[in-house]
Order: C-alpha cells, then structure tokens, then sequence
C-alpha cells in the first residue's frame, strides 16, 4: 500500500465481503480490494453494529489469503476503547492485511448508523486511540487510516470533520477518510463541493474517499484531492440484487429463467478464477507419472 500511495496516482479498491469477490477484483487487474462492516455485517446476516472483532478478522484474513493484492479493512471504532483498539490493530496486522481505518463514532455502534443518525466522540478521546493503534503496530508498512464521521453525526459539520481530521494528521495518522461528507442524494455538484474543500483543509497527506452514490468518476474524485477511492457497498447490493433476480424468477415460473449457455460460461470463469484448471493439471500430472510407474515395473517384471 506504501508503494502504491507514492507513485501519486488513483488507488481504486472495490469493495468486497468474500475471497471469491476479492479474487474476482484481482483478477479483474485492480491492485487493492476493500472490505468494509456494512458488507460483511450483511453477509453474515448480523448487520454492522453488530458485528464482533473476531468475524470481520476472519472474514478478511480468508480473503486475503485468496490473493496477492493489499487488503484495506473496516476497523470500526476500534472495537472499544484504546486498548480494545491496540489488539484489534495487531488482529488486523497478523491477519496478513494492509490496511485497517478506525472512526470516531462512539462504540458500540448504534444500529440507527444506518439510517444517518450517528454519534461521534469527544476529540481528545479519539486522538487518544490513534495514538494506541500507533504504538500497538509492528510492521511499519501496515497503514492506521484514520476516519470522521463528524459531517454527518448529530450536532457535527464539514467544519467539524476538517478540525478532526487535522487533529488525526497530527496524531500521526497515515491517511484521512472523511465519511459522510455528504446527506445522501445530493446534487454531485455539492458533494464536489464539500469534497474539495475538506481535501484543501487537508492538503499534504493521503486522503480517502468513499463513494456509494456520488455520481463522480475515478478522475472526478482524484481531481478534487482524494487518492485512495473505495466502493463499500456496490458489490454485496449488486450480488444480492442477481440472487435475488433469479430465485425470484424460479419463485414465479418453477424454472430457472436463465441463459443456460452464459451460465456455464460464467460457471467455468469462476472455477477458472478459483484455480481448478491448476489442480486439473496437477491429478493429471500424478496420472500420468502414476501410469509411467506402473508401465516400468510391469516392464521389470517381464524382464525377470
């Protein structure tokens, strides 16, 4: 991730809450993969303010274990307070990731998050666990993205979100993410707008964006300062949408309204993706020597 934040050009990781996904984004040529709480919080049917520590480690270091590509993973609040959020940072790390984004919000998270009612920390005790996720990492590579949730949080502005986010630069932060930079369903001329004046706020260090419905290209939102663009959601709502598409169709009609002729199409990309062309080749390699074995005793034995 280091290596990627210095050559100084867009980082686009699409959002993910499975290995295959994150092969799939790999495979697609993207150079980092995301995973985010709301994602995986759906995926396992607990939603995010439920979600433990524990599940969205596994969760990620599964996947990460999939690819060769950097993984950057929804911390949360940290998981509770300063020392909750040392481990989780050293959870993260041994988990193989490389990256891990912590936010302001207080914990546990209020399940109303979703519906944009949020509640943010006092600053000195957010600075507070920036400073212990710092202290608590081993692998100077292993990236603390620090997160505010202050534009959109009850009593909280853009102004609010710019103060915070210079306090984490300060704290020693390795990138900003300002979330909820926008009400939803804005026009994209106003969420341009408060983008690139948080992004002016915080010029000199890497900044990160988070794009569900901003309407903005890659190029759009590198211009207006952002380097890092991650995409939370499309993934998990695109792949329910599909199931649920077809398992409705078989609801209605009692048969699979599908192109049988692009569904084994798409059935081989995947088992393609999955590597079984390269176990494939591995059985019939040990096939094949097994049956030279055999042949050269058989051949021995006729010898004797």
């Amino acid at each position: 991730m280091r290596q990627l934040l210095a050559r100084k050009k867009p980082i686009v990781a699409p959002g993910v809450y499975d290995p295959l996904g994150l092969k799939i984004v790999e495979t697609l040529g993207f150079e980092v993969g995301y995973m985010g709480g709301w994602a995986t919080g759906a995926h396992l049917m607990s939603t995010e303010p439920a979600l433990t520590m524990t599940e969205q480690v596994d969760c990620a270091r599964r996947a990460a274990k999939a690819v060769n590509i950097p993984l950057i993973v929804d911390g949360d609040a940290g998981f509770g307070d300063v020392i909750h959020t040392m481990r989780a940072v050293r959870e993260f790390e041994d988990a193989g990731l490389a990256a891990i984004h912590i936010e302001d919000q207080v914990f546990p998270k209020r399940a109303r998050y979703h519906a944009n009612v949020l509640y943010i920390l006092p600053l000195r005790d957010m600075i507070d666990k920036i400073k212990g996720a710092i202290s608590a990492r081993r692998d100077k590579d292993f990236l603390i993205i620090v997160r505010t949730d202050a534009r959109g949080a009850v009593g909280g502005s853009l102004d609010e979100a710019i103060r915070r986010g210079t306090a984490f630069v300060d704290a020693g932060a390795d990138v900003i993410m300002p979330n909820k930079i926008r009400e939803p369903f804005i026009p994209p001329g106003t969420i341009r707008a408060e983008g690139k004046k948080f992004a002016e706020a915080l010029s000199g260090i890497p900044l990160l964006w988070v794009d569900v419905w901003s309407g903005l290209s890659v190029e759009e939102i590198w211009d207006l300062g952002y380097q890092i663009i991650i995409y939370p959601l499309v993934g998990v709502v695109a792949a329910a949408k599909a199931v649920m598409d077809v398992y409705g169709d078989l609801k209605r009609f009692n048969t699979m309204k599908i192109d049988l002729s692009e569904f084994a199409k798409m059935q081989t990309k995947v088992q393609s993706i999955m590597g079984l062309p390269e176990y494939y080749a591995i059985e019939e390699r040990l096939e094949k020597e097994e049956k030279e074995r055999r042949d050269e005793n058989e051949k021995s034995v006729g010898r004797r």
